[in-house]
């Protein structure tokens, strides 16, 4: 009975401990997301944000298992960066280049590269 009592203290402590964590990780980065100003401006469509921005999402993960889907204003894709010809996830690549797809099932999704001289 004894030693039945200490496996559980320890699945306890475990148990807390990886909940500290969690709380600990997910409110050091929202409060680094308000304190960071301006950097991620929210937004509702691409006219919200400046002239070399689009609005994309981003998915936040929630205590409760959930997953909050928050719109920023993230600058438009450089040389090499991800890229998403929808805007999705990645914004759509700055002028002058173009969404070079990773994989035909992996449709809009790829990398910002030079356009192709034809």
């Amino acid at each position: 009975m004894v030693k039945n009592d200490f496996f559980l203290k320890e699945i306890f402590i475990g148990w807390c401990f990886i909940l500290c964590v969690s709380i600990s990780v997910s409110s050091s980065s929202y409060w680094e997301n308000k304190i960071g100003g301006d950097k991620d401006k929210s937004c509702i469509t691409n006219a919200d944000c400046s002239e070399n921005e689009c609005c994309t999402f981003e998915a936040v993960p929630t205590l409760d298992d959930t997953t909050d889907i928050i719109w920023k204003c993230k600058p438009l894709g450089g040389l090499k960066d991800l890229c998403h010809s929808l805007g999705n996830v990645h914004c759509p690549c700055q002028p002058g280049l173009r969404c070079i797809a990773k994989a035909v099932w992996f449709f809009g999704s790829g990398m910002c590269g030079e356009k192709s001289k034809l």
